[in-house]
């Protein structure tokens, strides 16, 4: 009886398409989606070494880099106006997938003439194998679009089994390579950017009935598209600096092994991100279009859950690092240990921003965010270029960790400045667990 209860509210709550059923759907595919990743950077670490897998992430780092850079908050702007336009969706949709497309081409020839430049320190082969992944960029362009489309039209399942498909045929490229012993830093970038190209043309696929096969005035689409996705563009760009650029710089500081290191601690330190990241996809998309005091109770609700659950996760990951890592990716990487420490704490407040800023999100104030963002951004590359020759992948790790508390302070001002109301209390509530429960067992 037990299990057919517990089977009957697992179909109830995996069978949602928005609130927490959402939030769960896609927190339950993301843990099985960092397994799989702990997977592949052990063999890639195992197999590769410290230099090797720094070789590797030097490659890898500049498709998705400038495709993110290219956006145009197109991502952001279909999510925003198929929920306030949905009989428009079609129009929206073809205007997305054509504008990636063009931007798409533009990052390629970006890559193709400033790879070179950044990656001298590296070998001709390292510099040649990067600018041969820049031709994956389209696919991740498209593959935003594509996400946010089927988010937008409530299909997280189908959304979440592609992200698990894709990390799933990317673990099976690489122990096939290392079984036959061709995994090389390049044939490995290849494993992790050849496997989601199939994804997208599956996705594709499944979108294909929202495409607008008739002809149509792009303009009217374009325009308001274009009006909140380049008002949402700086925050892309934002975020893509606050997530990336410490890998960028610290490719361009220090060696191939360094390199290597600080993935193996960034990656495991992000594990403690797919709270907030399943909270941000699910929110953002439901709140747009309510009211003020709708949108700030929701995402005041949802940072107080995640950011309470995020912490002592957090703490628990903190604790067990110093054993885990050179378990499982060998001794060479026991100079990982502190910098993945560090980097946890950052995660578990840059994931609260995140949060937080989805009220601006929904309710049309993108600007605000962008702004914000950029005033605490602006703090890194100063703090990196200080920090980074004096303390090497530790000074990286303090960089990061001052800049996003400034983000917080700076996006925790601008409720009672901009919003004009309080911010929520983070604090978590007995209430918000009340309302959790309830939401996640009734039909």
């Amino acid at each position: 009886m037990a299990w057919q209860q517990l089977r009957e509210r697992s179909r109830i709550l995996f069978g949602k398409t928005r609130g927490a059923g959402a939030i769960a759907q896609t927190i339950f595919a993301r843990l099985l989606i960092a397994g799989v990743n702990v997977c592949t950077g052990i063999i890639s670490a195992r197999v590769l070494g410290t230099s090797g897998r720094g070789e590797m992430s030097a490659m890898l780092v500049w498709p998705g880099l400038l495709a993110y850079l290219l956006t145009l908050g197109l991502p952001s702007a279909i999510r925003y106006w198929i929920r306030r336009e949905p009989e428009r969706r079609s129009e929206f949709f073809t205007v997305s997938v054509i504008g990636a497309g063009v931007a798409s081409l533009i990052a390629i020839a970006i890559g193709l003439f400033f790879i070179p430049l950044w990656l001298r320190n590296y070998s001709a082969d390292v510099v040649h194998g990067a600018q041969i992944l820049m031709i994956f960029s389209p696919e991740v362009m498209l593959g935003l679009i594509f996400t946010a489309m089927l988010e937008t039209l409530g299909e997280f399942n189908t959304a979440n089994f592609s992200r698990y498909v894709t990390v799933l045929l990317t673990l099976f490229a690489l122990g096939a390579l290392a079984l036959s012993h061709q995994m090389t830093p390049f044939t490995g970038s290849l494993a992790y950017t050849g496997a989601p190209v199939a994804v997208a043309f599956w996705i594709a696929w499944r979108l294909r009935t929202h495409f607008a096969l008739r002809f149509f005035d792009p303009r009217p689409a374009m325009r308001l598209l274009a009006s909140y996705g380049f008002r949402s563009y700086g925050i892309d760009v934002l975020n893509v600096i606050a997530t990336q650029v410490d890998q960028v710089l610290v490719i361009g500081f220090l060696s191939a092994a360094d390199v290597g290191i600080y993935v193996v601690a960034l990656n495991a330190s992000r594990v403690i991100n797919i709270l907030h990241s399943a909270v941000v996809t699910v929110v953002f998309p439901t709140a747009s279009g309510l009211s003020k005091d709708l949108v700030v109770g929701m995402v005041g609700r949802s940072a107080r859950i995640s950011t309470g659950i995020a912490f002592a996760g957090g703490l628990a990951l903190v604790l067990v690092i110093p054993f885990l890592l050179p378990l499982f990716y060998g001794g060479a990487f026991a100079r990982a240990v502190p910098v993945a420490q560090l980097l946890t704490l950052e995660a578990v407040v840059g994931g609260l921003v995140s949060v937080l800023a989805q009220a601006f999100m929904a309710l049309d104030r993108p600007g605000i965010v962008t702004m914000l963002q950029g005033l605490g951004l602006a703090l890194v590359l100063p703090l990196m270029f200080v920090l980074l020759p004096h303390f090497g992948l530790l000074g990286a790790a303090l960089a990061l960790l001052i800049s996003t508390s400034c983000r917080f302070a700076l996006i925790a001002g601008a409720y009672p400045l901009i919003l004009k109301t309080a911010l929520p209390t983070l604090i978590p509530q007995r209430e918000d667990f009340v309302r959790l429960r309830s939401a996640l067992t009734h039909r």
